[in-house]
């Protein structure tokens, strides 16, 4: 995936870094997860210099020692506890529970992390994932790219099952962000929240682009020049869709806002690569893989 013209740039990584129990019918396992992990080791394998900033407990370290293993520069913060998503999957569907959460992550555990970063992903995988001040900080920052994908603030967590809902802490990264990404059921969603279709939200909060993606159906991206449709690339063997999403993102980012390629050629580049994490072949479980 490396580029010789790549540009010199340094991503921050912000969100949850989560212990994942993946259950697909009688099989029960435990891997390292969350946008941080997907996201931000498709950045350092796409060539850049990659920033994590994470709350977790002590003990749970191993989560995100995939990251430091491929250079990843790891700011954590500690916690009692990390967040912990049971993933119960079947073909496209999933359904969440979240037992346990990790402190949200404020403007000090960020202080570090951003220096020198040049663009941000953010990666909260509920509403009160990223503090409030700390997402203001962050947008306030003039020389900082922000990139977002929505799923946490289109959730909410009762009981410790995963819901859908539009959480009003939505509006501030929609102010903040550049580009965006969400399924097209987070979509259908968020358009009924806020009372007006794609190219109108696009335009209330002048962003560059949103991503719309649509598992095994491929996606679109949208900007103020219209629609561009992509497919999904064909996967023989469906090992885990577990971080597809991530992984997509990540690669569009670095191919369509690092290195400026056409959107066309930057949804083929990420589309084979999260086909990639579907089939196992790229972030596997020798990788992510963790004993519980």
């Amino acid at each position: 995936m490396r580029s010789s013209n790549l540009p010199r740039c340094r991503w921050l990584v912000v969100g949850s870094a989560t212990v994942d129990c993946i259950i697909r019918g009688e099989e029960r396992v435990y891997k390292a997860g969350g946008v941080v992990v997907y996201g931000g080791l498709t950045l350092l394998r796409s060539g850049h210099e990659v920033a994590v900033c994470a709350n977790i407990a002590a003990n749970d370290r191993d989560v995100i020692m995939p990251l430091h293993k491929e250079g990843g520069q790891l700011h954590l913060g500690d916690d009692t506890v990390t967040t912990h998503f049971v993933n119960r999957v079947e073909g496209d569907d999933r359904q969440q529970e979240m037992p346990l959460a990790a402190r949200p992550i404020e403007r000090a555990d960020l202080q570090g992390a951003v220096r020198a970063s040049n663009y941000a992903l953010l990666g909260p995988l509920h509403p009160h994932d990223i503090a409030e001040d700390a997402l203001a900080w962050l947008s306030a920052r003039g020389n900082l790219t922000l990139c977002a994908d929505l799923q946490g603030y289109i959730r909410r967590v009762e009981d410790g099952l995963v819901r859908a809902r539009v959480s009003a802490s939505v509006e501030g990264v929609l102010q903040a962000a550049e580009c965006i990404k969400l399924s097209q059921d987070e979509l259908d969603l968020l358009s009924v929240w806020a009372k007006c279709d794609i190219g109108q939200l696009i335009e209330r909060y002048n962003l560059r682009e949103v991503v719309v993606t649509k598992g095994s159906l491929g996606g679109y991206v949208q900007d103020l020049r219209g629609v561009h449709r992509f497919e999904a690339e064909p996967v023989t063997r469906v090992c885990d869709p577990t971080g597809a999403g991530d992984v997509f993102f990540a690669a569009y980012l670095s191919a369509r806002i690092v290195e400026k390629k056409p959107t066309s050629i930057a949804v083929r580049a990420a589309a084979r690569l999260a086909a990639e994490q579907v089939g196992g072949t790229f972030l596997g479980e020798d990788i992510l893989a963790l004993r519980r």
